[in-house]
């Protein structure tokens, strides 16, 4: 065994003690990271070794880690220097002799740190074996004898969501909240977090957004019994706002912090999509981030976070928000002469668009859902008579999907083979097509400026890629569960 040449005064007696004064905080004056080990063979340090290193107990709570141990040593080494690392960074470090008469070569360690942050980690404890001796202190090296644990720090929760879906499930503020969470996706973050639970409603992949808060958010889902991350996010699609997707599966547990970016805090909002969203481009919904005066719709907010909020300055063009209207949901309401236009035109390769939605008009003919504005395509969705819709595509298709003037999912997908029109989930009619053209959309309840829709609108979804049968049941399923629709 080679000597390190580390020699110190001796720093107490040699039996009887527990803790020699060496021991002292890391902010105070520490041996080296590495020991330095000498040249030469040391009488001193021959046969010394440490024989065993155990843990005894390791708990944490409220931030506060405890962990506990055994150790032996072998003759000549009557001492152990030991350092104890969290994550991979040296918090403290001691000498530690035997508790019992002079010829036993065995003790305890004991370890305690506060302000640890929720979330996984691991506790490492290194070991020399020490010769303590009238002419000073031999730590014997190179190599240590190492033992680690892993646990989990809980973190404290905001509250429990349940298996919410949709947009903003839950709205609060991180500004006044405790710090306890470390992002796994930024280095810098000193802010404080909202935690809360949230259970798979069903074995899929999920998006978790927090588009709709005011500052620069970030997002991790991690799995509270390991305290795994499941995905952490900063900024999504050139926004300061996050999402996070995850497959999970039925009845799985997760939790999920509401951060910030440095020490921002603010406003925020969690919305939860039932399928991943990749390629989802325009998100509006009834519920949530709906700018409105005195009843009247100037702007809804594109829960997507590609920022294509449907807008309208005109007072007299804004739709109505009717609260309550559809079993207990809100709905936006255009009475014939309202329209919201995108931020941006949505182009549309393989699209697949959900629209929960009433027609409210009499007479029968038709007035739009979607439509084109400016110098767009004229590409339409709209209720073509009272049991009809009818698709301007490159093509032009009629569909029969039965009353709609009564509340009904309303669903058209394009795969580059065929129009497919759904009404609640149920399949209604199939139109051939092998265009390569985009599906061109521009605004809420217009035609250019006119065919004005009469009807209620509850809540938009499109995205840019043909859904699979079982994502667009999931979707379908969502919105009539959620507006208690057939």
């Amino acid at each position: 065994m080679r000597r390190a040449l580390i020699r110190t005064p001796l720093c107490a007696l040699l039996s009887g003690l527990m803790l020699l004064a060496c021991g002292v905080p890391e902010s105070e004056e520490a041996p080296p990271e590495e020991l330095e080990v000498g040249t030469r063979e040391s009488a001193m340090c021959s046969g010394a070794s440490v024989s065993s290193l155990t843990f005894s107990a390791l708990s944490s709570y409220q931030g506060e880690v405890i962990g506990m141990g055994n150790w032996k040593v072998e003759y000549p080494a009557n001492a152990v220097f030991l350092e104890y690392y969290l994550d991979g960074v040296r918090y403290a470090y001691s000498d530690r002799t035997p508790e019992e008469p002079v010829n036993n070569r065995e003790g305890s360690w004991h370890f305690s740190q506060q302000g640890i942050a929720c979330g996984s980690h691991t506790l490492e404890v290194r070991a020399w074996p020490v010769v303590l001796s009238s002419t000073g202190r031999d730590v014997c090296g190179p190599t240590p004898k190492t033992i680690s644990q892993s646990y989990t720090e809980p973190c404290q929760l905001s509250g429990d969501l349940g298996s919410a879906l949709g947009a903003k499930v839950v709205s609060a503020s991180t500004c006044g909240a405790t710090n306890n969470l470390k992002p796994s996706c930024v280095s810098n973050s000193s802010a404080p977090e909202r935690i809360y639970a949230w259970t798979a409603p069903y074995s899929g992949t999920f998006t978790f957004t927090t588009v709709g808060a005011s500052y620069d958010t970030v997002l991790q889902l991690y799995n509270p019994a390991t305290g795994a991350t499941l995905g952490c996010n900063d900024d999504s699609n050139g926004t300061l706002q996050s999402s996070v997707t995850v497959t999970v599966s039925a009845g799985q547990r997760l939790e999920l912090g509401v951060d910030g970016y440095g020490s921002a805090c603010g406003a925020f909002q969690v919305n939860v999509f039932p399928v991943s969203g990749t390629g989802l481009k325009l998100w509006l919904s009834g519920s949530a981030g709906v700018t409105s005066s005195g009843g009247r719709v100037s702007a809804w907010l594109d829960h997507s976070g590609n920022r294509r909020d449907a807008t309208i300055s005109d007072a007299a063009r804004q739709p109505y928000l009717i609260n309550s209207a559809l079993n207990g949901k809100p709905v936006l309401r255009f009475a014939g002469a309202q329209s919201l236009v995108f931020s941006s035109l949505m182009q549309l390769s393989r699209p697949t668009v959900f629209v929960v939605a009433k027609n409210n008009k009499s007479t029968e003919s038709f007035h739009m859902i979607l439509g084109p504005a400016g110098t767009s395509a004229n590409h339409q969705l709209r209720f073509e008579n009272g049991s009809q819709v009818l698709l301007v595509t490159p093509g032009t298709y009629t569909s029969t999907v039965g009353n709609n003037r009564a509340y009904h999912t309303l669903a058209v997908r394009y795969d580059g083979s065929a129009w497919n029109v759904f009404r609640d989930g149920v399949l209604k009619s199939t139109h051939a097509s092998t265009s390569s053209a985009t599906w061109d959309l521009y605004q809420v309840g217009a035609w250019f400026g006119q065919y004005f829709l009469e009807g209620d609108i509850a809540e938009i979804i499109a995205y840019d890629r043909a859904l699979s049968d079982s994502e667009l049941g999931t979707v379908s399923s969502y919105l009539r569960g959620r507006y208690a629709l057939p």
